[in-house]
């Protein structure tokens, strides 16, 4: 989900860059999360809870007193091992978006894609090749 967010700027000069998420279409392969099956309850209480921190300097981990705070205010009850989990997606979430702004950071999942999804990028990577060889030397 962190690469998801991150805003990568599309130029030096870009003052307001967009997350991933809004740049690609609805229909884009590159929105497709990995499935959780069977913890799905998980992912959204770690959502409910914030996802991380905002501190002085910057993100940090959700804390394990924000969790039992938020266990405890929501009567959600969570146990042990789910609260691990969920500081433990916190943890990989603030550190993998401390690149995640990246232009050429690679998202860390890969979804499995149908042959038409496959053959649609083969199409716009020929596209653009053929563009980028065509342009005028400088």
């Amino acid at each position: 989900m962190a690469w998801l967010h991150g805003r990568p700027k599309s130029h030096a000069k870009d003052e307001k860059p967009q997350p991933r998420s809004q740049i690609f279409g609805d229909d884009d392969y590159r929105l497709i999360l990995p499935s959780v099956k069977g913890v799905e309850y998980l992912v959204n209480h770690w959502q409910k809870c914030g996802m991380y921190e905002h501190g002085m300097s910057g993100s940090s981990p959700l804390s394990w007193q924000e969790l039992e705070a938020y266990s405890n205010q929501t009567q959600s009850n969570l146990d042990c091992w789910e609260s691990e989990q969920i500081i433990n997606m916190s943890k990989s979430y603030v550190s993998f978006s401390r690149n995640a702004d990246e232009l050429d950071c690679l998202a860390p999942f890969s979804p499995e894609l149908t042959e038409e999804q496959i053959q649609e990028i083969k199409k716009k990577t020929a596209t653009q090749a053929k563009n980028i060889l065509r342009r005028p030397a400088s």
